[in-house]
């Protein structure tokens, strides 16, 4: 399920949503429960790669940096 993120028109708070991509159905404000919020475009990571195939070929470099890579281990 993608996530939204929305703006509300009443007070102004920002926040995301997770919903079906065919949902038309727009979520209250968490902050003040108003139900005029507006979707709002987001920015997204494009890679070309996968990150697990870097991170296992040693291309990104935070396996040997941090002991706590979420990717170490996955290529066993």
């Amino acid at each position: 399920m993608p996530l939204y993120e929305y703006k509300c028109e009443k007070c102004g708070a920002k926040f995301e949503d997770l919903q079906s991509s065919g949902s038309t159905k727009k979520p209250p404000c968490p902050s003040c429960k108003g139900t005029a919020v507006a979707k709002q475009f987001s920015a997204f990571a494009i890679t070309n790669q996968p990150e697990q195939a870097a991170c296992g070929e040693g291309g990104c470099g935070r396996c040997s940096e941090s002991p706590g890579c979420p990717f170490s281990g996955m290529d066993d």
